[in-house]
Parts: structure tokens; sequence; C-alpha cells
């Protein structure tokens, strides 16, 4: 009896509101009714599922650009157009693995360096700081402080060269000094520091003879010969 009442209830409580006047009239709306509202939902679920998944993929397709932009340009597109440059200063410092402990240099030369360039431009050395300025290759000094700036072979000297800081400074210096052809290097340097020169532009001379500057110091101050020290400690 009590599932009869639950059975009428429930039938009346389905109806339509048309229905309502003559409930005889139309039969009680069947659970088979309602499915396609259900299938309705499932359909609205799917295509919000299937937006969401093309969105996705579309972030992962812009992404995949910008690394392919940067990889080929070295430039990494930012907001409003603007880019970065991955080889600034700051970046490489990121990326750069310091296999060879290069940052021994820059911070022996950041307190003094306009110090050094105002000395080698009025063409006369009166501080101390030759060993990494110049550095020459390991072997030639005996000092513990030219042990720890000597240069132990000609892959670091080509990573010192490379090193976007300490590269362009020696340059810088040897370009400073290659035209003083009235002075000698004992005269700027004195000695023992105008050998140390000798071997410095010897070692980087061959270590990349595609940058002219430093074979024009040796033809200014020792006749275009190389250091015969030098030239035998990486001949080994």
């Amino acid at each position: 009896m009590a599932c009869n009442c639950m059975a009428a209830t429930t039938a009346s409580t389905m109806r339509w509101p048309s229905q309502a006047a003559s409930a005889g009239s139309r039969p009680a709306i069947s659970v088979a009714t309602i499915r396609p509202m259900d299938s309705a939902r499932e359909v609205v679920q799917t295509r919000c599922m299937a937006r969401k998944a093309c969105c996705m993929n579309e972030m992962k397709r812009l992404k995949t650009g910008i690394r392919l932009k940067t990889l080929q340009t070295g430039r990494t597109p930012l907001r409003g157009g603007h880019h970065t440059t991955t080889g600034s200063l700051k970046n490489r410092k990121l990326i750069m693995k310091d296999t060879y402990n290069l940052q021994r240099f820059v911070d022996a030369q950041q307190p003094l360096f306009q110090q050094v360039l105002t000395e080698l431009e009025a063409g006369q050395k009166r501080s101390h700081w030759m060993w990494f300025v110049f550095p020459q290759i390991q072997g030639l000094g005996r000092s513990d402080t030219a042990r720890h700036y000597a240069i132990t072979d000609l892959d670091e000297a080509r990573a010192y060269l490379q090193h976007p800081v300490l590269g362009p400074r020696l340059e810088q210096c040897a370009a400073i000094i290659a035209p003083q052809v009235e002075r000698s290097a004992r005269q700027i340097f004195s000695s023992p520091d105008d050998m140390k020169l000798h071997s410095s532009m010897t070692l980087f001379s061959i270590a990349a003879p595609e940058r002219p500057v430093f074979q024009k110091v040796l033809d200014t101050f020792f006749e275009g010969e190389r250091d015969a020290m030098t030239v035998n400690l990486l001949s080994r």
C-alpha cells in the first residue's frame, strides 16, 4: 500500500504544469523522458572540455614558438613587443659555466680597472695589477699571486677571451698600448713586468690569431717575436 502511495506521489509531481488540470489526459513524465536533458548537459560539458583542451594546445604552441624564436635570434620576446637579449651580461653570467674560475680575474680587476686604463693611457704603470690584467701561462711565475692568476692552457686562454667582461678588457688594454711606439715596454711597465707583457701577448696571440691586437703589441715592443718560454710551455 505504501508503495502505491509513493508511486502516485511521484507520478503527480513529475507531470508538466499543463497537465495539472487534466491529470488523466496525459501520461506522467517517465525516466526515459528525462534522459535527453542529461545528454544535453553531457554535450555542454564535453564542449567545455574540448575548448579547454584547445586553449591548452594553443598555449603550448605559443610557448614552443617563443622557444624556437629565442634559439634562432638569441632574443626572448616580452610583452609590448620588446625583447631581451640572452647574450646580455646578466644572462651570460647566469648561463656561463665558469669551469676555470675566471671570476677571480673579474673580482681582482673590478676595484681598479679605471686606474689601469688611466696608467696605460699615460704610458706609465704605477700600481700593482699586472698578474690579473695581462695574465700569462702557468709555469712562469713563482709567487703565490702569479700562480693564482696563471692561465693553465690554451683552452682557458680562449675562455678568458670569450668572457663578456675579461675579453673586451684585455683587448682594450692592448689597443691602448699598441700605438705607443715612442716608448719601450720597459719604460711603460718596468722590469720584470715588461717580460710578463711579452708572455701574455704571446699566449693570447696564439690562442686567438683572429684577434690582431695582441700581435700588434708584439710588433710594437718585441719586433713581432713571441716569447720563447711561453711557446715552449704551450707545446708541452
